[in-house]
């Protein structure tokens, strides 16, 4: 099974502080917040973010981002191709649901 990086930019348009908490997508069995760190040897590993790196304060927004926080997609069975498309719903701390369709590209 493979994994692929989502990278994205969310917008909160709400004048309610959230934070996002992880998401489904049709190819990932998992996907979840992660934070690529890197330490003063220059070795990059990937970790499960602190409580509040995925907040998203009211009015504000949240980059998803190579080299920092990105979300998972874990357990794809099938080859992703670049130009694929698929539908992914971001889910919240404050139980809001968005729907955003990704596009599949090299990076």
């Amino acid at each position: 099974m493979n994994s692929a990086a989502i990278y994205l930019h969310i917008d909160n348009d709400t004048d309610v502080d959230d934070a996002l908490v992880g998401g489904e997508a049709e190819p990932c069995m998992v996907l979840s917040p992660h934070l690529t760190t890197t330490d003063v040897n220059g070795t990059s590993s990937m970790v499960e973010p602190t409580e509040h790196a995925t907040d998203i304060p009211a009015g504000g927004h949240l980059d998803l981002v190579p080299q920092g926080l990105h979300l998972m997609c874990y357990g794809i069975s099938e080859p992703l191709t670049e130009g694929q498309q698929f539908t992914i719903t971001l889910r919240f701390r404050s139980g809001a649901a968005a729907i955003v369709n990704a596009v599949v590209a090299r990076r």
